[in-house]
């Protein structure tokens, strides 16, 4: 809950993604031994120096896990069971948040744009192909 309160506070509506070090085996057992206190920002400025390749497999900087408040997380319905197995729920998940938050249109919305821009687009190739 610290982090909650620290990045979200009384925002009960904001959530975040924590970004992610996906370590090789000897990455993993280099960051264990190491000092809790300073081992995320050694491994981070690896990183950034493009250092440390057998350490560090990949880095995202959104990734799945996230903070959110459990009262908003249900108020949008959670998870959709409809996904099985692995694979996009968190993205759609994310896409709700940003959505409710108003920083996003609705996938609707961006379907149909597409959607008459191809139209459109198939409309103009029709009118060239004529002359």
């Amino acid at each position: 809950m610290e982090y909650a309160d620290i990045y979200i506070g009384n925002q009960k509506k904001e959530f975040f993604t924590v970004p992610c070090f996906y370590l090789t085996q000897e990455g993993s057992r280099k960051f264990i031994s190491m000092d809790i206190k300073n081992r995320d920002k050694i491994f981070f400025n690896l990183y950034l120096l493009g250092k440390g390749k057998d350490l560090i497999q990949n880095f995202a900087p959104s990734s799945s896990v996230m903070i959110i408040r459990r009262s908003h997380y249900l108020s949008i319905g959670g998870h959709r069971p409809e996904f099985k197995g692995h694979g996009y729920e968190d993205f759609e998940l994310i896409h709700r948040l940003l959505v409710y938050l108003e920083l996003f249109q609705e996938a609707k919305i961006i379907i149909e744009i597409l959607r008459a821009g191809i139209i459109l687009f198939l409309r103009v190739l029709e009118q060239i192909s004529l002359y």
